[in-house]
C-alpha cells in the first residue's frame, strides 16, 4: 500500500524563507517591471480617454490581462527558486507564450468560474430567506456557512492549478484534477502553511512594510517549494 506524502509544515516554510537569500534582487527587479508596466499603461489609457473613451475601456482589459499573466509569472520564478534553478526576472514573461498564456487564462477562467459559483450560492441563500422567518434565516445562514467551508476547502485544493498551466503546460482541465490529486491528504497542512504565511506578512509589514522586502520573495518562493513538494515534478519545462 502507497503511503501518501504528508507536507511537513514546519520544515517547508523553513525551506522557503532559506531561499529567500539569493533571490529578493530577482523578485524585486520583477515587481519593478510589473508596477513600470502598470504606470505605462496607465499614462496611455488617461491619454486615450480624452479622445476615446471606447479604446481607452480597450487599453485598461489588455492592461488587466498583461499584469495578471506578468504575477503569473512570479510563481513560476518561485517553481524555479525552490529546485535549486538559477532565476532572472525576464522568466516572469512564461506567460506570455502563445500555448502557455491560453492555458493560463483558460485556468484562471475556470477558478474563477468554481469559486463565483459558491459566491452566488452564499448570496442567494442570504438574500432569498432574510425576510421569511427566523427558520428561514437560520437555515440560509447554515447554508452560506457551508458553502463558505466548501470554498475555503476547493481553494486549498486547487491551490496548484495555475502553477501546473505554467511549469508543465497542464490544460484547465488536467490542471484542476492534477491539483486536485496532489492536494489530497494535505488539506489541513496547506492551510496551516497559508494561514502562518498571511501572519508572517501581515507581521512584516507593520513595521513601515521594511519586512515585505523579505516576505514577498518568501511568498512566491513558499508556493514553489509547496508546488514541487507535492506534484514531484521533476523537469523544467
Amino acid at each position: 500500500m502507497t503511503t501518501r506524502y504528508q507536507l511537513p509544515v514546519r520544515d517547508t516554510l523553513a525551506t522557503a524563507w532559506h531561499k529567500v537569500h539569493g533571490s529578493k534582487k530577482t523578485f524585486w527587479a520583477a515587481i519593478v517591471v510589473l508596477f513600470l508596466t502598470a504606470i505605462g499603461f496607465a499614462i496611455v489609457e488617461n491619454v486615450t480617454r480624452h479622445f476615446s473613451h471606447g479604446l481607452a475601456h480597450l487599453i485598461n482589459g489588455i492592461s488587466q490581462i498583461t499584469l495578471h499573466l506578468m504575477q503569473m509569472g512570479m510563481l513560476y520564478l518561485g517553481i524555479l527558486r525552490a529546485r535549486e534553478t538559477s532565476i532572472n526576472y525576464r522568466l516572469m514573461f512564461r506567460a506570455f507564450d502563445w500555448e502557455i498564456g491560453l492555458k493560463v487564462i483558460g485556468t484562471y477562467i475556470l477558478l474563477l468560474l468554481i469559486f463565483l459559483s459558491f459566491v452566488f450560492l452564499i448570496a442567494f441563500s442570504l438574500f432569498a430567506t432574510h425576510d421569511d422567518g427566523n427558520i428561514a434565516t437560520f437555515a440560509g445562514a447554515i447554508i452560506s456557512l457551508i458553502a463558505m467551508a466548501f470554498m475555503l476547502f476547493f481553494s486549498v485544493r486547487l491551490f496548484l492549478a495555475l502553477g501546473l498551466a505554467l511549469d508543465i503546460k497542464a490544460n484547465p482541465i488536467n490542471a484542476i484534477k492534477t491539483s486536485w490529486k496532489s492536494t489530497g491528504g494535505n488539506f489541513w497542512r496547506l492551510l496551516a502553511v497559508l494561514i502562518i504565511q498571511f501572519i508572517i506578512v501581515l507581521v512584516s509589514a507593520i513595521p513601515f512594510g521594511i519586512g515585505l522586502i523579505w516576505t514577498i520573495p518568501f511568498i512566491y518562493n513558499l508556493y514553489g517549494t509547496v508546488y514541487n513538494r507535492l506534484t514531484r515534478v521533476e523537469t523544467v519545462h
